[in-house]
């Protein structure tokens, strides 16, 4: 789930013989552009928390099911695979290579983003890697 609007309370329901409240043991608040739920969803798993909407007022959540989250995730991976093999094809050093081999690097290409004026490599250090 994601709040959209208005803020939830969380609580986790404790194994102990005093109860805190009715609905367990507050955990945290969370409010508008917080998620909730990913964990169970994705790994299939029993809610580890309870998830109540505040008691300020009304929330309001865009809810997301577990297929529909996979095939998003699986679409961006190969639209973004599509353009790491792009990228790699018009590098001259890499033009005999067929496109199965393109395929393959761009599989384990590591992304890694860097910050303006940060070092990419610096000159005298070892090459054991290209960019």
């Amino acid at each position: 789930y994601v709040i959209l609007s208005g803020s939830v309370e969380v609580f986790q329901e404790l194994k102990l013989p005093i109860r805190v409240s009715d609905k367990g043991a507050f955990v945290r608040e969370m409010s508008a552009g917080h998620l909730f739920g990913a964990v169970s969803m994705l790994w299939v798993r029993r809610r580890t928390e309870s998830v109540y909407v505040s008691e300020k007022g009304k929330a309001v959540f865009g809810r997301l099911s577990r297929k529909i989250f996979q095939n998003v995730v699986v679409r961006n991976e190969m639209m973004e695979r599509e353009r790491r093999e792009d990228c790699l094809r018009t590098s001259s050093m890499l033009e005999t290579l067929s496109d199965e081999q393109i395929s393959q690097i761009a599989d384990v290409l590591q992304k890694k983003c860097y910050k303006a004026g940060e070092v990419v490599v610096r000159q005298g250090e070892p090459g054991n890697e290209f960019y």
